[in-house]
């Protein structure tokens, strides 16, 4: 819930980090839900930047690259970071002053049943790092096709 709100108050970026973001194309979908938000921020005008990994798992590639075409298909910049080493990263920057880093997929698993468990850091030095960090895998992927 939390997130949703944060993505929704975005002004000006949000670079998304994350392992398995299982889009379904069902809008109440939670993964979906996120998603859209994100498709929200981009015509809003907030610059959105997303890096999924290009795992050897079927299902998450799978999911990933369902995600990836309907963000590019928005005009969403997104990277699929290369298969080795594992980017099992969850992670989401906003504004260059949120950071939401922890153990959520994007999976309807991670939002309902799981055991998980994420932190919200207000904090611009912390962004920053987290910034550089994303940006550092960022451009190390390959764009999304």
């Amino acid at each position: 819930k939390r997130l949703k709100k944060e993505l929704k108050q975005a002004r000006q970026s949000i670079e998304v980090m994350m392992f398995f973001i299982n889009y379904r194309g069902r809008p109440r979908y939670p993964a979906n839900e996120l998603v859209n938000l994100l498709v929200d921020a981009h015509e809003r005008g907030v610059e959105v930047k997303v890096l999924l990994e290009s795992s050897t798992a079927v299902n998450i590639t799978e999911a990933n690259q369902r995600a990836a075409k309907f963000l590019k298909k928005k005009g969403i910049d997104v990277r699929l970071y290369p298969v080795y080493p594992i980017m099992h990263v969850k992670m989401v920057i906003i504004d260059g002053d949120i950071s939401i880093i922890g153990s959520h997929n994007w999976t309807l698993g991670s939002t309902r049943s799981n055991v998980e468990s994420s932190v919200l850091i207000k904090s611009e030095r912390v962004a920053g790092r987290c910034v550089r960090y994303f940006q550092k895998n960022y451009y190390q992927a390959h764009p999304a096709s």
